[in-house]
């Protein structure tokens, strides 16, 4: 539809998580300039540490891009979850047995 991100994505839990890890980076890196930077510059700044929503130009990706990294994201915490799992039932196996 060739919207931004936040209008059909910010809700989405791997997009807040893009943000959020991206404004804690500039947190760490310069607080001041949090707290001083207009809202334009720190959103741009945040937009160089989000590489999964946004081209090197700062170019937000395509919609199809965005998806593609989503369903991936999706993947890799369902394999995590399940690894997870596995390992939580082995342990209570080996401590019955």
């Amino acid at each position: 539809k060739g919207d931004n991100p936040y209008r059909h994505d910010w809700d989405c839990p791997y997009y807040a998580a893009s943000m959020a890890g991206a404004l804690a980076d500039l947190v760490k890196a310069n607080p001041a300039f949090l707290l001083n930077g207009q809202v334009a510059e720190i959103h741009l700044a945040m937009k160089s540490l989000m590489p999964d929503y946004y081209h090197t130009k700062l170019e937000l990706k395509t919609r199809a891009e965005i998806q593609h990294v989503n369903r991936l994201k999706r993947w890799q915490s369902g394999s995590i979850m399940i690894n997870s799992l596995a390992d939580e039932v082995n342990a209570q196996k080996r401590m019955s047995a």
